[in-house]
C-alpha cells in the first residue's frame, strides 16, 4: 500500500559576492502528488486513503460529514467551499470511496512553491463501488437555551404556591364533607325519633279515634309531606352547591395551567 509522502525542504544558505555585504538566500519546496484513479469524466478519487479526498479543477476535494473542504494539497490546509463544482456535488456516497484501489497505476509528479499541480492523465474508468443503501442521518433537533435562574426559582415558587392552594382546597372539602355527613346523620336520627314518636301516637290514637281525629291525622301526614318535600329540596340544594363549588375549583385550576402554558 502506498501512502501520500511530504518531501524535505532543503534550504541552501550561499555567500554573495565579495564586498557586497549581503547574503543571498534560495530554497526549494517538493510536493509529492499522491496516487489517482479516475471515476467519472474530470474527477479522480486519491487512491487506498484513510479520507474521501477527491481531485477536479486543479482542487483536491475532501468530504468530511456532509461538508466540502478544498485544498491545493491533499495534505492540509482545508477550507471549508459552498460553490462545490456540479461534478463533485454528484458524486454517490463520497465515503464509499475510502482506501478505494480501483485499476490505476499510481501517478507521482513534483510541484513547486505549494502550487496546485497539474491534472494526472486520464485513465480508464474503472466500475464504481458496491454501495449499500444507508439510511439518512437523524436531523439534529435545536437545543432551546437555557433559562434563566431567576426564572426557574419563580416557576418552583408559583408551583409551590400551587400545591399549598390545592391542599387547602382539598382539606375545605373534607371538612365541608364532614360537616355534611354529621348534620345528614343527626338530620336522620331525629326523623327517626319523630317518626317513632308518631307511630306510637296512631297506635294509641287509633282505638279510640272520632271523625274529627280522623280530620287532624289527616292536616298532620300533609304536614308531614311538607317537611319531608322542604328536607329533600334542601338536600339537593347542598347536593348543586357541592357540584358548583366542584366546578368551579376546576375552573380555577384551568386558568391556572393556561396561563402557564402561555408564559
Amino acid at each position: 500500500m502506498k501512502h501520500p509522502l511530504l518531501a524535505s525542504a532543503l534550504l541552501v544558505l550561499g555567500v554573495g559576492c565579495a564586498g557586497s555585504g549581503q547574503a543571498s538566500y534560495s530554497a526549494s519546496a517538493t510536493y509529492t502528488a499522491p496516487e489517482l484513479i479516475l471515476i467519472e469524466p474530470d474527477v479522480q478519487v486519491v487512491a487506498d486513503y484513510d479520507e474521501p479526498v477527491f481531485y477536479s479543477e486543479n482542487y483536491y476535494w475532501r468530504y468530511d460529514n456532509g461538508v466540502w473542504y478544498r485544498s491545493n494539497n491533499h495534505l492540509r490546509g482545508w477550507v471549508r467551499f459552498e460553490a462545490v463544482p456540479a461534478r463533485i456535488r454528484r458524486i454517490e456516497r463520497p465515503t464509499a470511496y475510502i482506501h478505494y484501489h480501483g485499476q490505476a497505476r499510481a501517478e507521482v509528479r513534483d510541484h513547486r512553491d505549494n502550487q496546485p499541480p497539474p491534472p494526472p492523465p486520464v485513465r480508464p474508468m474503472p466500475p464504481p463501488p458496491v454501495a449499500q443503501p444507508t439510511p439518512p442521518p437523524p436531523v439534529a433537533q435545536p437545543t432551546p437555551p437555557p433559562r434563566p435562574a431567576r426564572d426557574l426559582r419563580e416557576e418552583r415558587k408559583e408551583d409551590m404556591k400551587e400545591i399549598k392552594e390545592q391542599r387547602k382546597d382539598a382539606r375545605q372539602d373534607a371538612k365541608e364533607e364532614r360537616k355534611e355527613a354529621k348534620a345528614e346523620a343527626k338530620a336522620d336520627a331525629k326523623d327517626d325519633r319523630h317518626d317513632a314518636k308518631e307511630e306510637r301516637a296512631e297506635a294509641k290514637a287509633a282505638e279510640k279515634m272520632t271523625p274529627k281525629d280522623a280530620a287532624k291525622l289527616h292536616a298532620k301526614d300533609a304536614k308531614q309531606d311538607a317537611k319531608e318535600e322542604r328536607k329533600e329540596a334542601k338536600a339537593e340544594a347542598k347536593a348543586d352547591a357541592k357540584d358548583d363549588r366542584h366546578d368551579a375549583k376546576e375552573e380555577k385550576q384551568d386558568a391556572k395551567k393556561a396561563a402557564k402554558k402561555n408564559k
